[in-house]
């Protein structure tokens, strides 16, 4: 399950939270305002993401 944090609560957990991310494979979502932001995802999360954005991106040029 996401962890939502503030921008404020995020500078100041950087660390643990990347952590967490890694560990748990879960994303954090960063607020600020309470309007999502940023998220922060393990490596191995975001380069499955790039994966599936590259494939996607060559079936619409199929």
């Amino acid at each position: 399950m996401p962890k939502t944090v503030s921008v404020s609560e995020a500078k100041n957990q950087l660390s643990a939270l990347m952590d967490w991310a890694v560990e748990t494979g879960d994303e954090v979502v960063i607020t600020r305002r309470g309007e999502p932001r940023a998220v922060i995802i393990s490596y191995s999360t975001y380069q499955e993401y790039l994966a599936f954005r590259e494939q996607a991106r060559r079936q619409v040029e199929s």
